[in-house]
């Protein structure tokens, strides 16, 4: 009698519309991922660049913050379903934590040796790598470029409604048995 009329029990009676599982797997595009994961890592590392140049200072923890934006990259773009697209996120957040700290580095050799940046940028060959893993990276860098790979893989996958789940594992299910 003195209960309040609750307007959400209501939509309990409404069934979801049927989800189509092979539309969402069809959706699915690696290549697009890639691509997205690319645009976001190349993106990040040159804001990370400025920011490290316009301030003098190096900032590690900017790695984290590139794996989330990569992996939501992934998941918008690649609208992935499965443990692919999880991976490729993780494998390009790490690519870019080291690429971009390498970037940083280099920015600061070449303000303090006054020299060309287009002559250092010739110069970087694959003993470059070697030298910047052995002198510069260390073991927090490791660390911060392992929760990168996290962040991105969480942020990957693509997140499914509960009766779009169910209609995917359905077909995987139907699939398996034939």
């Amino acid at each position: 009698m003195f209960r309040l009329r609750q307007k959400h029990s209501r939509r309990i009676l409404n069934k979801p519309p049927p989800a189509d599982a092979a539309q969402l797997i069809r959706a699915q595009s690696l290549r697009a991922a890639a691509l997205a994961a690319l645009v976001a890592a190349t993106m990040l590392n040159l804001v990370w660049l400025l920011l490290a140049d316009a301030t003098g200072r190096f900032y590690p923890w900017f790695t984290v913050l590139q794996g989330a934006v990569i992996g939501v990259a992934v998941q918008k773009r690649g609208r992935g379903l499965d443990w692919r697209f999880s991976l490729l996120a993780a494998a390009f957040a790490v690519i870019a934590s080291f690429s971009g700290g390498l970037a940083v580095a280099l920015a600061t050799t070449v303000t303090e040796l006054e020299a060309g940046s287009v002559r250092i940028l010739r110069g970087i060959t694959w003993r470059t790598w070697q030298i910047y893993f052995d002198e510069v990276v260390n073991p927090v860098d490791y660390i911060y470029a392992l929760a990168a790979a996290a962040v991105a893989a969480f942020y990957a996958r693509r997140r499914l409604l509960r009766h779009e789940e169910f209609a995917v594992r359905m077909q995987r299910e139907e699939s398996d048995n034939e």
